[in-house]
């Protein structure tokens, strides 16, 4: 049953540690907070889910009604929306490494983003740095430049030390001593359990992606058909409360790809 729980929870767009709650409420309903949760965690904004529903026979999770706020001073309700996503996770028999969870497909029927142009900046873009900033902060040892250069913010005392050296050389140091302090902190850290579960995502495909661009009082629209792209996680996967940071990701670059 835990695996299980593992499996209905891999698909997510946002994930954390759900096992305590199996024995105490609804699986949906977990779920469902569990998206709305972790899309207010990575994106700093509120997000909504009308429905989860998580089929342990078929292992089939679909989602309803997802929205995503849109930043303060812009004039959308909603950044992102997405009416309807389907996941299929492979069955435990065929997964042959330990501990590792394999969704083989999840799929997005309609995605509607609008992309709101300020200070040659967007909405978008905004938010895609907001999720990175958050994922490199929780998990330093996966973003090795930006957690060198907050180590280097965090300790200027350190990196003016290192000024007078070869750049190449002091980046290098910074992103050692950042990666070095990161391991020694999840080692010491009282209040963080040891995460043992890690998750793939193998293919994502948005049957539909329509995009609204506002710049200078104008408003263009864009649609696009079957985009996919794969390998979240890779081959060792992320843990569970990772994953969710790294889908929201992957969905904002692509979205700024392939509109331009």
């Amino acid at each position: 049953m835990n695996k299980l729980a593992v499996l209905a929870f891999a698909l997510l767009l946002f994930f954390s540690s759900m096992l305590w709650f199996l024995a105490n409420g609804s699986l949906n309903q977990y779920l469902k907070s569990q998206v709305q949760l972790q899309g207010k965690y990575y994106t700093g904004q509120t997000t909504t889910l009308n429905k989860a529903e998580f089929s342990p026979n078929t292992l089939v999770a679909d989602f309803t009604n997802l929205k995503v706020e849109n930043i303060n001073g812009f004039t959308q309700t909603y950044a992102l929306v997405i009416d309807q996503a389907t996941a299929q996770i492979a069955s435990v028999d065929a997964v042959q490494t330990a501990n590792l969870t394999v969704v083989e497909n999840l799929t997005i029927d309609n995605i509607t983003v609008n992309v709101e142009y300020q200070n040659s900046t967007s909405n978008i873009a905004m938010l895609l740095q907001r999720a990175t900033a958050t994922l490199a902060k929780d998990f330093p040892l996966n973003y090795p430049e930006i957690s060198a250069r907050n180590y280097a913010a965090q300790h200027p005392e350190r990196n003016a030390a290192l000024a007078s050296q070869n750049t190449k050389a002091s980046s290098e140091r910074v992103e050692t001593a950042a990666a070095i302090e990161a391991k020694q902190a999840k080692k010491t850290s009282s209040g963080r359990k040891k995460i043992k579960n890690k998750i793939i995502v193998k293919n994502i495909t948005i049957n539909r992606l329509h995009v609204a661009i506002f710049n200078q009082g104008t408003v263009s629209k864009k649609s696009f058909n079957n985009i996919t792209f794969n390998d979240i996680g890779k081959t060792q996967g992320y843990s569970s409360n990772q994953l969710g940071g790294e889908l929201i990701k992957a969905l904002f670059e692509e979205v700024l790809h392939v509109y331009k």
